[in-house]
């Protein structure tokens, strides 16, 4: 069964989401900023507690 995504896309598997909390943490190390922005602005990723 495939699965569908916000953008149309079709998918093999769920999606999981980013856990905000460790990168946050990440980003306190300056190594996460560029994928907070990244997957923020992103269609295709998520965020979760």
């Amino acid at each position: 069964m495939a699965l569908k995504g916000r953008d149309g896309a079709i998918y093999v598997r769920a999606q999981q989401g980013h856990s905000i909390v460790i990168w946050l943490i990440l980003s306190c190390f300056v190594i996460g900023i560029p994928f907070v922005i990244y997957y923020t602005l992103s269609k295709n990723h998520y965020w979760h507690l």
